[in-house]
């Protein structure tokens, strides 16, 4: 059954989809995703879980319908997470309707761990745990060819790049008229150069391929006690793996000067972690430096495709002002094709 919203709900589904009985609960909003409305539902008997549904804004469900993210979402718990040396909460219930873009995941509640925050950044600390993870995402999914076959997460062709590319250069006069106030001259210009080139930068499908979080950022991960899990895997992909790297340390680090500084040593670490035999330290950073502009590419085409919000435009403006510093201190322009 799927449910829209969280009036949907009833105790009798709770008792089939928890596996317990449940006479009475209450419901709370969680979060701050754009794409879909999660809540904290607290069962009778204490229990908590976190029920997902898409989002109420109609633009973002018809967006998330567009790009297949529920669909995705869906079927990575379902078929995938399990597979994967990747912290996630267990899901308890999964159902989507692919035609309509409705969608319903019942989802271990993990509080008491702590959801980051983009706008603030994170500690060194964290940002190598949440590496680590990382790592082990790429690693136990690395050029895996039973989990490429899947077509709902495989989904890019020449076709569907060059339609994307297509799309976001058409987002993105908007996005400057936008924000143009928000954006230094330098940052235009990177940002021009990139929607320049962008078709051949989205059909460059160079090096290793793995399982793509997509979306790596601190509001995608709840932080414990020396733990991290990884939330939110709407945008889940066959992909380039440093596509998720590269975009993680430029935005989980607030202080540009402090992540160039420790960048290196960040993905020394996560180098380290992965360990391929196959995937040398030189190729490594390479694919890191040339997947640079992901970060641009998720805040110009997210920014104008969701539900604007005053949040939402500080978070966009923040990756763009990152991602900016970290293509300059890269030198990743001379990279673009």
């Amino acid at each position: 059954m799927i449910l829209k919203t969280a009036d949907d709900l009833s105790a009798d589904w709770l008792t089939e989809a928890l596996g317990e009985p449940v006479s009475s609960y209450s419901v709370a909003p969680v979060g701050t995703g754009q794409m879909g409305d999660s809540f904290r539902i607290t069962t009778d008997s204490g229990r908590t879980a976190v029920l997902k549904v898409a989002a109420a804004d109609e633009t973002s469900r018809a967006t998330g319908l567009a790009l297949r993210i529920f669909e995705v979402e869906v079927c990575f718990y379902l078929e995938l997470a399990r597979k994967l040396r990747v912290p996630v909460p267990q899901c308890f219930y999964g159902e989507v309707e692919v035609d309509t873009g409705w969608f319903t995941l019942l989802m271990q509640d993990l509080a008491p761990a702590v959801q980051g925050d983009q706008l603030t950044g994170c500690s060194l600390e964290q940002a190598e745990l949440a590496l680590t993870a990382l790592a082990h995402l790429h690693g136990s999914s690395w050029e895996d060819q039973e989990i490429a076959a899947l077509p709902w997460l495989n989904r890019t062709t020449p076709e569907s790049a060059a339609f994307t590319a297509a799309m976001i250069q058409g987002l993105f006069p908007g996005f400057l008229e936008r924000y143009d106030a928000d954006l230094t001259d330098r940052q235009k210009q990177i940002c021009a150069a990139l929607m320049d080139r962008l078709p051949q930068y989205l059909a460059d499908r160079r090096g290793p391929m793995a399982v793509v979080h997509g979306d790596y950022r601190l509001d995608n991960l709840l932080f414990g006690e020396g733990t991290v899990s990884v939330v939110d895997w709407q945008t889940a992909t066959w992909g380039p793996p440093m596509v998720d790297t590269s975009y993680f340390v430029a935005c989980a680090i607030a202080d540009p000067a402090e992540r160039a500084a420790n960048e290196e040593r960040l993905v020394r670490s996560y180098h380290r972690e992965l360990d391929r035999a196959d995937y040398d330290w030189e190729d490594c950073w390479r694919d890191y430096r040339r997947m640079s502009f992901g970060t641009l590419v998720m805040a110009i085409a997210s920014s104008m495709l969701v539900e604007r919000t005053e949040r939402g435009d500080r978070m966009f403006l923040c990756s763009v002002e990152r991602a900016c510093a970290q293509v300059d201190h890269l030198d990743a322009l001379e990279l673009l094709p």
